[in-house]
């Protein structure tokens, strides 16, 4: 299986370029769904980090719009999606 780091960099250059092109934000929200389904899916990715990325969703989401954002921004989100994504790796 390839390390947890290694699966969770494209998530993190993914989220970095969406930080710099707001504008194409369905594109980046697309591709991060679409690495944590690829890892959600894994059954040899383990349980208690699969928890922290089903976090890291709820925040992707609010970032584009379509999940509660609970009164808090895009830039408030990303920060709370980098720590979820540093803890994961931890």
């Amino acid at each position: 299986m390839q390390s947890v780091r290694s699966k969770l960099a494209g998530i993190d250059e993914t989220l970095s370029k969406w930080k710099e092109d707001k504008a194409s934000g369905e594109v980046y929200h697309d591709l991060i769904k679409s690495e944590l389904s690829r890892i959600l899916n894994d059954e040899e990715f383990p349980d208690h980090l699969k928890q922290k990325l089903k976090e890291l969703t709820w925040h992707i989401n609010a970032m584009l719009g379509i999940e509660d954002d609970n009164g808090h921004g895009f830039e408030k989100h990303l920060v709370w999606a980098y720590g979820v994504l540093m803890a994961t790796r931890m």
